[in-house]
């Protein structure tokens, strides 16, 4: 009987969708380059330059706010991993996934956005982060 038990407990667990990392300490960005968007030493040359040759499996993310400029919707999320730490202004085209949490500007959701997906483009000549997806947001 405990065996059994045991498996139905394995099995529930094993079946869940939990992302990378869901179960790892959250990655502080202490001692490590940082660059916040609405500081002085904020560089978007540098940003763009460790993006060009990252992809979204180099990080993990942090929620900080949504922003609308120029009528279109953007997220700041805080890159980070061993050697940096950086916010970094995404577009976002749809919403999809984070529809919720955009209309409460992300209280009461988690703060770390497991599997975040993005793609650059140029843009008039500059570098855009662009959001693609990310894992089911868990609460």
């Amino acid at each position: 009987m405990k065996s059994i038990f045991a498996f139905l407990i394995l099995s529930i667990l094993y079946s869940c969708d939990y992302p990378k990392y869901y179960f790892d300490a959250p990655v502080l960005c202490e001692g490590k380059i940082q660059m916040h968007y609405d500081r002085e030493k904020y560089f978007i040359g540098e940003v763009n330059r460790i993006l060009s040759k990252s992809q979204p499996s180099d990080f993990r993310y942090y929620f900080k706010t949504f922003l609308i400029e120029d009528g279109n919707d953007y997220m700041l999320v805080n890159f980070r991993n061993d050697d940096v730490c950086m916010d970094v202004k995404m577009r976002v085209e749809k919403l999809g996934k984070l529809e919720g949490m955009k209309r409460t500007n992300g209280t009461s959701y988690p703060n770390e956005l497991h599997e975040l997906e993005w793609t650059t483009r140029l843009n008039t000549g500059l570098l855009e982060v662009y959001y693609k997806d990310i894992h089911d947001i868990i609460d």
